[in-house]
């Protein structure tokens, strides 16, 4: 992969995964509140990661017991920060780009014998 292309999907993914992502890369998942925490989690790679503080209002609806529960359910998930993906993306090897004639600062129509 060249590196404008990593650069591109590197953007994509970010912008895709803006709160993070599990191994398995799966979308749309879950979230619950332990208190003003929020965290996603998946179900399939047993997952769980924090994406804020009050940063959604649900938490204030909600009650120790509820914490209490979620923490019940989803306690024992390996807690990862969530951006894994985006260090396996970055391992993977970047070909530089050739710079173009007009990028190097040649002009095609010199004579290269002079």
């Amino acid at each position: 992969m060249n590196i404008t292309l990593h650069k591109a999907v590197r953007k994509m993914l970010l912008k895709k995964y803006y709160f993070g992502a599990c191994p398995c890369m799966r979308e749309d998942l879950p979230f619950f509140n332990v208190g003003s925490s929020h965290w996603l989690y998946c179900d399939k790679c047993r997952v769980r990661w924090c994406v804020g503080e009050n940063s959604f209002s649900g938490w204030h609806s909600e009650n120790e017991e509820i914490w209490r529960e979620n923490m019940g359910k989803y306690g024992d998930y390996r807690i990862i920060d969530g951006d894994e993906f985006l260090r396996e993306f970055d391992a993977i090897p970047v070909e530089p780009t050739i710079a173009s004639q007009s990028e190097i600062g040649h002009n095609k129509d010199v004579d290269p014998t002079n």
